[in-house]
């Protein structure tokens, strides 16, 4: 699981002189975004340092602490739009995404037929579907102390349903601060910006109820870092719709692997450097 396609089909625009392509130590598995980007087990999220925080920030941080640390379930649902134009090359799509969490720990993120991420307190997986492959990481069995929360759904999440990641810990202020390097205010009102290296993710909060509305991810620090040439446009845009609050039945949690599919690992050494991805012309899945 990665991007859904965003990153993978930003990467493809770059021309390829760029450092975009490259292999797992293993080439027996499949070489995706996830492998690259997600912390061993045993590498809890707790080396980052702390982002900076405007102080103007910190009412809206405020509100979406109260937002996503009410008790009960929550279903969210939206778009994600990417839209690249990058060196001359022209991307774009929408997929539709869906998340529920039982607001003790037990969720489902589903991106359709890009892939799903699901953890129902017993076993916890991460499924791609385009490629058939899923790999396993510590199921979570109640909210989390913004510490204990796996980067690699850190990673997957803030980019793809950060409404749904909030809920997966008791802290969404200091789990925000662990995943970003700062955060401000935008110039419009009710909106921060999260900035992080290669990428900076735009929030948008609902004025009566500090829940984000929309979450827009600009590329274009990744793309300057690749050289790319003739950057018009590299992000994509998660638009939510209101909230709801209807308890989900527990088989919504309960997911296997297809027999079909291939698990791939985990690997540490990989989280250095760039998003790994199979080299393709084709937009692809993490």
């Amino acid at each position: 699981m990665g991007l859904l396609g965003i990153l993978v089909a930003t990467l493809a625009a770059v021309p390829a002189s760029s450092p975009v392509a490259a292999t797992s130590p293993s080439t027996s598995r499949p070489t995706t975004r996830a492998a690259a980007t997600r912390r061993a087990a045993t590498q809890p999220a707790t080396t980052q340092s702390l982002a900076t925080v405007d102080p103007a920030a910190l009412p809206l941080l405020a509100q979406l602490q109260k937002a996503y640390t009410a008790p009960g379930p929550l279903h969210v649902t939206g778009e994600i739009v990417g839209e690249f134009d990058v060196a001359g090359r022209h991307k774009k799509y929408t997929l539709h995404v869906d998340g529920r969490t039982d607001g003790q720990g037990r969720f489902l993120h589903d991106a359709g037929e890009a892939g799903l991420i699901v953890n129902d307190g017993k076993a916890a997986y991460l499924y791609d579907r385009r490629r058939d492959a899923f790999a396993t990481f510590d199921p979570i069995a109640a909210r989390q102390p913004a510490d204990a929360i796996e980067q690699s759904l850190i990673d997957v999440l803030l980019d793809e349903n950060p409404a749904l990641l909030l809920t997966l810990t008791t802290d969404p202020t200091a789990l925000l601060r662990r995943s970003v390097t700062a955060i401000r205010p935008a110039t419009q009102p009710a909106t921060l910006v999260l900035e992080r290296p290669d990428k900076w993710t735009t929030l948008r909060l609902r004025l009566e109820d500090g829940s984000i509305a929309s979450a827009e991810v600009d590329f274009t620090p990744l793309m300057r870092s690749r050289k790319a040439a003739a950057i018009v446009a590299a992000r994509a845009t998660l638009t939510y719709q209101v909230p709801a609050h209807d308890a989900a039945p527990a088989a919504v949690f309960t997911w296997h692997p297809p027999a079909s599919a291939t698990e791939f690992q985990i690997k540490p050494e990989l989280l250095q450097g760039p998003p790994v991805v199979a080299p393709t012309t084709k937009p692809v899945t993490r």
